[in-house]
């Protein structure tokens, strides 16, 4: 998982859902790592074009999301992508699995009822306006949404030094998911959503 590659000197550079697999298990495998920092800049750089179209989720829940929408405003300003880059997007990964919606799918129609761009969101997250934890925020009956959000705000800080680690972000989700009951052994609380981990292990 993250930690183990953060606990190598590695950072993943480009987390989001479709390179965060489950095996017959349903273990979580990451995949889709490995790229070097000059390839990722140039990557980006190409396919910035596409975030001036309207965010995906204006066509409908099923249309496949930018990966983009999971990388920090430091990646997009090709300034940074270490391992608190990371971070962000798994913060983000919580946020996409505990709302069941697309990222950022709330803000993708305009009070004027037009479509917004990729792009204008992604400007919002930049300036501090809009966060992933927003859309959790949105969410009603959601179980354990008090401790997901703090943890999600956690996780995509604008400042990436004040941003938990990977294995603290492991470990504030699995006691979130895991709590121990007063005996000490874990009780049951399945959050009614699948959200990145493996089976009773929250290890990102």
């Amino acid at each position: 998982g993250l930690s183990h590659l953060h606990a190598k000197g590695l950072a993943h550079g480009a987390l989001h859902p479709r390179n965060v697999l489950f095996d017959a298990t349903m273990t979580v495998k990451l995949t889709d790592y490995g790229r070097s920092e000059a390839m990722l800049a140039r990557q980006l750089e190409d396919e910035k074009p596409a975030l001036r179209e309207p965010h995906p989720a204006s066509a409908g829940p099923a249309a496949p999301e930018p990966r983009q929408h999971y990388l920090s405003p430091e990646q997009l300003q090709l300034k940074a992508f270490g391992a608190q880059c990371d971070v962000w997007s798994f913060g983000c990964l919580i946020a996409r699995v505990g709302s069941l919606r697309p990222l950022y799918a709330p803000w993708a129609i305009g009070d004027d009822g037009i479509a917004v761009s990729s792009h204008a969101i992604l400007m919002r997250v930049a300036s501090g306006d809009l966060s992933p934890a927003d859309q959790l925020g949105a969410m009603t009956g959601l179980k354990h949404k008090a401790a997901l959000l703090t943890l999600v705000r956690e996780c995509t800080r604008r400042n990436p030094a004040a941003r938990l680690t990977s294995a603290q972000a492991a470990a504030r989700l699995d006691a979130i998911l895991n709590p121990q009951t007063p005996g000490g052994a874990p009780g049951s609380a399945t959050s009614g959503s699948a959200t990145p981990g493996a089976p009773g292990s929250a290890t990102p």
